[in-house]
C-alpha cells in the first residue's frame, strides 16, 4: 500500500471534526511506517 500523507491528514480532520487538525510530532512518520507494513500500531481510545 502506498502511503498518501494528504489523505491521512484528510482522514484525521474528518475523524476529529477539526478542519485545521495536524498530526503531532512524528505521528505522520509512525502511521506511514505501519501503513507500509513495516511495523505495528497501537490505538488507544476513550471508553464511555
Amino acid at each position: 500500500m502506498d502511503y498518501d500523507s494528504k489523505w491521512a491528514i484528510d482522514l484525521l480532520r474528518a475523524g476529529t471534526g477539526q478542519p485545521d487538525a495536524e498530526f503531532r510530532a512524528e505521528q505522520d512518520e509512525t502511521i506511514r511506517h505501519a501503513a507500509e507494513g513495516r511495523g505495528r500500531l497501537l490505538v488507544v481510545q476513550k471508553t464511555g
